[in-house]
């Protein structure tokens, strides 16, 4: 338990407050940590770039919301796809949910490289 719902169980054990008005508060503590989760994930975009050589053969920026479906979708359908047996795509989708950005994947094959950012 953190410690500001241990500070609001001692107020309450102390009869600082009432456990209603520490039940409020702990209701509130928790609708913020939401918002605050909903807020990392909300208007992130993920950035597909694929590099051949040295042209760039696709740079692609799809909405966080939109990649998140596809790749649930996707991966249900991959499992015989050459390289990608090694991708865990729910890792991907944890991470990105859990605020990670920057590049998240890198794929070599020759000349070709594909790298999946999120920004």
């Amino acid at each position: 338990m953190n410690d500001e719902k241990m500070r609001i169980l001692s107020m309450i054990e102390n009869g600082t407050i009432t456990s209603d008005e520490g039940l409020k508060l702990i209701e509130a503590i928790d609708s913020k940590k939401e918002e605050i989760a909903l807020k990392k994930s909300e208007g992130k975009w993920i950035r597909v770039k694929v590099i051949d050589g040295d042209d760039t053969k696709v740079n692609v920026n799809i909405p966080l919301a939109l990649a998140k479906a596809g790749m649930n979708i996707g991966k249900k359908y991959a499992t015989d796809a050459e390289g990608l047996e090694n991708i865990d795509f729910d890792e991907i989708i944890r991470l990105i949910e859990e605020g990670a950005e920057g590049k998240i994947v890198e794929v070599e094959d020759g000349n070709t490289l594909v790298e999946v950012f999120v920004e």
